[in-house]
């Protein structure tokens, strides 16, 4: 993490494309609620254990689900169909355990 002006996790990369998606998706659907964030986690966590089959949020900007595997991460005010992001849920769940320290701090 950096200033507070920037967010970034362990092994960021600002050159790939679901990275940055991710941070976006966090900066603009989770915001600094600190609340949303820590439902997220819990959802991250039921999902991977297979507790619930998926879980799905309709945000303002994107579109999320999880599955036990990966996320996907989908611009809701993209037209094309095909901008759809398949993240491993390992790496979506570092980079949210991330923003839950960044926007408590």
């Amino acid at each position: 993490m950096n200033n507070d002006n920037t967010f970034s996790w362990q092994d960021y990369q600002p050159e790939e494309t679901s990275h940055r998606l991710i941070a976006a998706y966090l900066a603009v659907d989770i915001q600094r609620n600190i609340e949303e964030t820590n439902h997220l986690l819990q959802k991250i966590d039921a999902v991977s254990k297979r507790e619930i089959p998926n879980w799905e949020r309709i945000g303002n900007a994107y579109y999320l689900r999880l599955f036990p595997e990966y996320a996907e991460i989908e611009e809701a005010f993209s037209d094309e169909t095909d901008q759809l992001e398949r993240i491993p849920l390992s790496l979506f769940k570092i980079a949210v355990q991330s923003w839950q320290q960044h926007i408590s701090l």
